[in-house]
Protein backbone atom coordinates (compact mmCIF):
# COMPACT_ATOMS: atom_id res chain seq x y z
CA UNK A 1 0.00 0.00 0.00
CA UNK A 2 1.51 3.36 -1.02
CA UNK A 3 2.08 5.79 1.79
CA UNK A 4 1.54 9.51 1.69
CA UNK A 5 4.73 11.59 1.78
CA UNK A 6 5.34 13.02 5.23
CA UNK A 7 6.20 16.46 3.91
CA UNK A 8 2.96 16.90 1.93
CA UNK A 9 0.77 18.19 4.82
CA UNK A 10 3.49 20.64 5.82
CA UNK A 11 3.85 21.84 2.22
CA UNK A 12 0.08 22.30 1.85
CA UNK A 13 -0.20 24.18 5.15
CA UNK A 14 2.68 26.51 4.31
CA UNK A 15 1.34 27.21 0.82
CA UNK A 16 -2.12 27.96 2.27
CA UNK A 17 -0.56 30.34 4.79
CA UNK A 18 1.54 32.02 2.07
CA UNK A 19 -1.47 32.47 -0.22
CA UNK A 20 -3.54 33.92 2.63
CA UNK A 21 -0.80 36.38 3.61
CA UNK A 22 -0.33 37.39 -0.03
CA UNK A 23 -4.05 38.08 -0.39
CA UNK A 24 -4.07 40.08 2.86
CA UNK A 25 -1.16 42.15 1.53
CA UNK A 26 -3.04 42.76 -1.72
CA UNK A 27 -6.12 43.74 0.30
CA UNK A 28 -4.14 46.29 2.31
CA UNK A 29 -2.43 47.70 -0.79
CA UNK A 30 -5.74 47.96 -2.64
CA UNK A 31 -6.85 50.77 -0.30
CA UNK A 32 -4.35 53.02 -2.07
CA UNK A 33 -3.73 51.44 -5.46
CA UNK A 34 -5.79 49.44 -7.89
CA UNK A 35 -5.07 47.02 -10.67
CA UNK A 36 -7.23 46.03 -13.62
CA UNK A 37 -6.70 42.97 -15.81
CA UNK A 38 -8.37 43.15 -19.22
CA UNK A 39 -8.81 39.63 -20.59
CA UNK A 40 -10.85 40.34 -23.68
CA UNK A 41 -12.58 43.43 -24.91
CA UNK A 42 -15.64 42.58 -22.83
CA UNK A 43 -14.16 41.20 -19.58
CA UNK A 44 -12.19 42.91 -16.86
CA UNK A 45 -11.03 41.84 -13.38
CA UNK A 46 -10.45 44.75 -10.99
CA UNK A 47 -8.87 44.82 -7.54
CA UNK A 48 -9.58 48.17 -5.92
CA UNK A 49 -10.48 49.49 -2.45
CA UNK A 50 -10.47 46.02 -0.90
CA UNK A 51 -12.80 44.43 -3.43
CA UNK A 52 -12.32 41.95 -6.23
CA UNK A 53 -14.68 42.73 -9.06
CA UNK A 54 -15.44 41.02 -12.37
CA UNK A 55 -17.08 43.22 -14.99
CA UNK A 56 -18.22 41.85 -18.29
CA UNK A 57 -20.49 42.74 -21.15
CA UNK A 58 -22.29 39.83 -22.77
CA UNK A 59 -23.03 41.75 -25.95
CA UNK A 60 -20.83 40.56 -28.83
CA UNK A 61 -20.73 44.06 -30.33
CA UNK A 62 -19.25 45.96 -27.38
CA UNK A 63 -15.51 46.07 -26.73
CA UNK A 64 -15.31 48.66 -24.00
CA UNK A 65 -12.47 47.37 -21.79
CA UNK A 66 -8.79 47.61 -22.69
CA UNK A 67 -6.73 44.44 -22.81
CA UNK A 68 -3.69 43.95 -20.60
CA UNK A 69 -2.82 45.21 -17.13
CA UNK A 70 -3.46 48.70 -15.84
CA UNK A 71 -2.31 50.12 -12.49
CA UNK A 72 -4.05 53.14 -11.01
CA UNK A 73 -4.15 55.22 -7.84
CA UNK A 74 -7.48 55.23 -6.02
CA UNK A 75 -9.10 58.64 -5.81
CA UNK A 76 -10.87 57.82 -2.54
CA UNK A 77 -8.45 56.25 -0.09
CA UNK A 78 -10.02 53.54 2.03
CA UNK A 79 -12.27 50.54 1.64
CA UNK A 80 -15.77 50.13 0.30
CA UNK A 81 -18.38 48.94 2.76
CA UNK A 82 -21.17 47.88 0.43
CA UNK A 83 -21.98 44.45 -0.97
CA UNK A 84 -23.48 43.94 -4.37
CA UNK A 85 -23.82 41.30 -7.02
CA UNK A 86 -25.00 42.07 -10.52
CA UNK A 87 -26.34 45.61 -10.03
CA UNK A 88 -29.09 46.60 -12.45
CA UNK A 89 -27.75 49.27 -14.78
CA UNK A 90 -30.51 49.36 -17.37
CA UNK A 91 -33.50 47.02 -17.79
CA UNK A 92 -32.15 45.43 -20.98
CA UNK A 93 -28.46 45.91 -20.28
CA UNK A 94 -25.87 43.33 -21.25
CA UNK A 95 -23.37 44.62 -18.67
CA UNK A 96 -22.84 42.61 -15.48
CA UNK A 97 -20.57 43.00 -12.47
CA UNK A 98 -19.87 40.67 -9.59
CA UNK A 99 -17.86 41.84 -6.59
CA UNK A 100 -16.91 40.59 -3.14
CA UNK A 101 -14.54 41.76 -0.41
CA UNK A 102 -11.09 40.26 -0.80
CA UNK A 103 -10.73 39.66 2.93
CA UNK A 104 -13.55 37.06 2.69
CA UNK A 105 -11.00 34.88 0.93
CA UNK A 106 -7.77 36.12 2.55
CA UNK A 107 -8.68 35.88 6.23
CA UNK A 108 -9.94 32.24 6.28
CA UNK A 109 -6.93 31.12 4.20
CA UNK A 110 -4.54 32.83 6.61
CA UNK A 111 -6.23 31.38 9.69
CA UNK A 112 -6.40 27.85 8.25
CA UNK A 113 -2.80 28.06 7.06
CA UNK A 114 -1.64 29.19 10.50
CA UNK A 115 -3.53 26.40 12.28
CA UNK A 116 -2.37 23.68 9.91
CA UNK A 117 1.22 24.94 10.00
CA UNK A 118 1.18 24.80 13.79
CA UNK A 119 -0.29 21.30 13.81
CA UNK A 120 2.19 19.94 11.25
CA UNK A 121 5.18 21.53 12.96
CA UNK A 122 7.60 18.74 13.88
CA UNK A 123 8.30 18.37 17.60
CA UNK A 124 11.88 18.00 18.78
CA UNK A 125 12.91 14.51 19.91
CA UNK A 126 12.88 13.72 23.60
CA UNK A 127 9.48 15.28 24.33
CA UNK A 128 6.20 13.56 25.11
CA UNK A 129 4.14 13.61 21.92
CA UNK A 130 0.97 14.22 23.90
CA UNK A 131 1.86 17.06 26.27
CA UNK A 132 5.43 18.04 25.13
CA UNK A 133 6.91 17.32 28.59
CA UNK A 134 10.71 16.89 28.55
CA UNK A 135 11.41 13.17 28.96
CA UNK A 136 15.19 13.37 29.24
CA UNK A 137 16.59 11.59 32.27
CA UNK A 138 13.63 9.24 32.72
CA UNK A 139 14.19 5.48 32.67
CA UNK A 140 12.76 3.69 29.62
CA UNK A 141 9.20 2.30 29.68
CA UNK A 142 8.01 4.72 32.37
CA UNK A 143 4.90 6.81 31.87
CA UNK A 144 5.11 10.52 31.27
CA UNK A 145 5.05 12.26 34.68
CA UNK A 146 2.92 15.09 33.28
CA UNK A 147 0.09 13.30 31.45
CA UNK A 148 0.56 9.67 32.57
CA UNK A 149 0.76 8.12 29.10
CA UNK A 150 3.38 5.50 28.40
CA UNK A 151 6.21 6.97 26.38
CA UNK A 152 5.85 4.40 23.59
CA UNK A 153 2.08 5.13 23.25
CA UNK A 154 2.21 8.89 23.08
CA UNK A 155 0.25 9.91 19.95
Amino acid sequence: MPTRPRHLPRLLSLSTLTLGLLLLTLWLASAFYGIAFGFTGSQQLILSRGWLELDYDSSPLVTSYPRGIEFFRNANIGYRNDLWLDPPVLPNSTWHAYAFPLWWLALPLTILGTLFTYRTCPRPPGLCKSCTYDLSGLPPNTPCPECGRPISQSP
